[in-house]
């Protein structure tokens, strides 16, 4: 994470108190920042996490940052029951051994969270519908239609 920018956030006030130090060592290329800020004065000190991905990961920290928390665990709870773990930077095919997730491949590329949807075999919802009680599945033709395939095959293909 570009330190002028924090620089500048602590210099005009809005930052006022860290509670992480941007290290040179990020995983992944991601970085992420947890400090404390305010608007203006007399306005209440918030809590701020500034998080910054490289754009191969965007659709999926888009997908885990929008909609309700309820809405996103049972995202990342429905993909871990079929195979799955989807998270900030990821979507990949896993197996348990000896109770550790075990990944079977490389993640799944999905330029957007529609991607995301369609691979999971859900109906896509928008940030706005994200609501853990709006999820519809897929029946398979309707999944493979999405991904351009043809009716003789599988969701997983």
């Amino acid at each position: 994470m570009p330190n002028k920018l924090l620089e500048r956030l602590h210099t005009i006030g809005f930052l006022t108190d860290n509670l992480t130090h941007v290290s040179k060592q990020h995983t992944s290329g991601c970085d992420t920042y947890m400090g404390v800020c305010r608007v203006s004065e007399g306005l209440p000190y918030r809590r701020i996490d500034i998080k910054v991905y490289p754009r191969r990961f965007f659709s999926f920290a888009t997908l885990h940052f929008t909609g309700s928390d309820h809405f996103n665990r049972s995202m990342r709870f429905f993909a871990n029951k079929n195979g799955w773990n989807l998270s900030d930077r990821a979507l990949t095919r896993v197996m348990r051994v000896n109770g550790l997730k075990v990944k079977q491949g490389e993640s799944v590329i999905c330029e957007s969270e529609v991607d995301i949807f369609i691979a999971l075999g859900l109906e896509y919802k928008e940030p706005t519908e994200r609501n853990c009680f709006d999820i519809k599945f897929l029946d398979e033709d309707e999944a493979n239609a999405k991904k351009g395939k043809s009716k003789s095959k599988s969701i997983d293909e």
